[in-house]
């Protein structure tokens, strides 16, 4: 049986306020008294400024002051989520992971990747279909449970042992009960072995063994060595 952990992926909490900080709302205090009182030193006797246009320019300066901190908070906490994401990957390593296999691509050693799936119970049979990206069959395999194995018993495959060699490729993959074609879930299985960053986001990914590095999102489980 494999034994694992549910894994997610921390996320640090928090919300920008929309409240200037205290040193933002003294400079902008110091601000509008100094515009305050240079255009009243210059405004045309005559023609004294409306107070309605001095409460609109302080409305239009406290808006500014509000974006700039909701922006630096945001800022902030993008860093934090960052880190945290970074932990996260860096305590995967060297430990086995599971992903969705329903679809992966393969770039090594089928020893070092295994198929993870439930028993479909004794005299029962699982199908394996592999097809390439065009729906191509490439491979078909059957595992047929053992006596007195009961029905969803945690089983592990290595791919060879599966399938035997196959060439480095992108698959999808297909598995389904004996007279039934309702879809049984696959995890694969394998090491993570070092970090990558995605050149787009530059979010950490891990590189597993045997396969393309994936999301931290697409781990669904971590089985402790």
């Amino acid at each position: 049986m494999i034994s694992s952990i549910q894994h997610e992926v921390p996320f640090i909490g928090g919300s920008a306020s929309s409240l200037p900080s205290p040193d933002s709302s003294s400079a902008l205090s110091k601000n509008f008294m100094t515009l305050l009182i240079t255009q009243l030193k210059h405004q045309n006797p005559l023609e004294p400024m409306e107070s309605g246009d001095l409460l609109n320019q302080l409305a239009a300066m406290t808006s500014v002051s509000e974006l700039r901190d909701i922006h630096a908070g945001i800022s902030r906490l993008s860093d934090q989520f960052a880190t945290a994401q970074l932990s996260s990957a860096t305590a995967l390593l060297g430990q086995e992971v599971a992903i969705d296999a329903r679809q992966f691509s393969f770039n090594g050693d089928g020893n070092k990747l295994a198929l993870a799936f439930p028993s479909p119970g004794t005299g029962h049979l699982l199908h394996f279909l592999l097809t390439d990206q065009n729906g191509t069959p490439v491979k078909e395999a059957h595992y047929q449970g053992r006596h007195n194995e009961s029905p969803g018993t945690s089983i592990k495959k290595s791919l060879d042992q599966l399938f035997g060699s196959l060439p480095h490729g992108q698959y999808w993959l297909q598995s389904t009960l004996d007279g039934d074609s309702e879809v049984v879930p696959v995890q694969l299985v394998s090491k993570a072995n070092s970090i990558v960053f995605n050149s787009s986001d530059q979010a950490p990914q891990i590189r597993l063994e045997a396969i393309e590095p994936v999301a931290l999102s697409s781990i669904h489980s971590v089985t402790r060595p």
